[in-house]
């Protein structure tokens, strides 16, 4: 199997296809990175009032602006197809995500959120300019990267059961090989760097942060 295919819909036209398309499109890296900041919402910050903030924060700059800025390229025709297939043209969606994910974490420290959410969000724009790095000469899966990520934010916060959640990676790693769109060690890379990335951040930035404060 090779890893693009000449026209993707035809990839899309039987069951497996359509499947594969509707997994690809569910669990899109900012409504999955978006699904942890949710979390760490709801479990670290006290008061309904803060809770409510740190999200609307978290779903506008991870969310609701990458996606809208994405939709832009591919209406002005600078990125080719809903999957980027082509390396070069995920530089600038790359390069706005670091740039969102550090003014949501600037936002976060005026508005006095809980570091971990702080440095959810500084562990998101490290993850993504790793991803970004790597893209200068290799594809890397961002929808990898997408799981990994919020995967070892809910390790960081509820512990080994939260690595049940890898049965997600598979089930996404399989619908963007059956796309064609990556290859297995452009997926497991992506994984890894995703999961490895956010939860050494975590780990080391947190504590400081509160120091900080």
């Amino acid at each position: 199997m090779t890893e693009h295919a000449t026209d993707y819909r035809e990839l899309e036209r039987d069951r497996a296809g359509r499947a594969a398309r509707i997994i690809s499109n569910v669990f899109i890296p900012p409504v999955n990175v978006f699904a942890a900041a949710v979390v760490f919402a709801l479990h670290y910050e006290e008061g309904a009032t803060k809770t409510a903030l740190v999200i609307v924060v978290a779903f506008l700059f991870v969310v609701a602006v990458p996606i809208a800025y994405f939709l832009r390229l591919l209406k002005t025709k600078r990125v080719s197809d809903p999957d980027a297939r082509d390396r070069s043209e995920r530089t600038a969606p790359y390069l706005v995500g670091v740039a969102l994910f550090l003014v949501a974490a600037g936002l976060l420290a005026l508005l006095g959120a809980d570091t971990r959410a702080q440095a959810l969000m500084i562990a998101y724009a490290l993850s993504t300019s790793a991803v970004l790095g790597v893209n200068a000469f290799w594809k890397i899966s961002m929808h990898a990267v997408g799981v990994g990520a919020p995967l070892a934010a809910f390790y960081y916060a509820f512990g080994a059961w939260a690595l049940t959640g890898v049965v997600v990676f598979a089930v996404v790693a399989w619908a963007r090989r059956r796309l064609q769109c990556h290859t297995p060690a452009q997926l497991l890379s992506g994984g890894a760097t995703g999961f490895a990335v956010v939860l050494a951040v975590l780990e080391f930035l947190t504590p400081r942060l509160a120091y900080a404060q």
